[in-house]
């Protein structure tokens, strides 16, 4: 594994691999600079931005506190 970071991991029942991100295009942020300054919705649209958020709504609703092994249970 490289120290440099920018990493995305991809799991599921099978295996666990990782993908180097480093030298990788990321468009969305002067994108959505761009949709900010013209008014425009070429990053995301109104109806993805609310999908998100409802999302992350249900997620934090239903999230559920665990305790691993090896940390400390106070």
């Amino acid at each position: 594994m490289s120290k440099e970071g920018n990493h995305l991991f991809v799991v599921n029942g099978k295996e666990a691999r990782m993908i180097d991100c480093n030298n990788l295009v990321l468009p969305f942020g002067p994108e959505f600079v761009s949709d900010v300054v013209n008014r425009t919705h070429t990053a995301q649209d109104q109806e993805q931005c609310l999908l998100a958020a409802e999302l992350s709504i249900l997620a934090q609703k239903n999230a559920v506190k665990v305790h691993l092994d090896w940390e400390g249970k106070g």
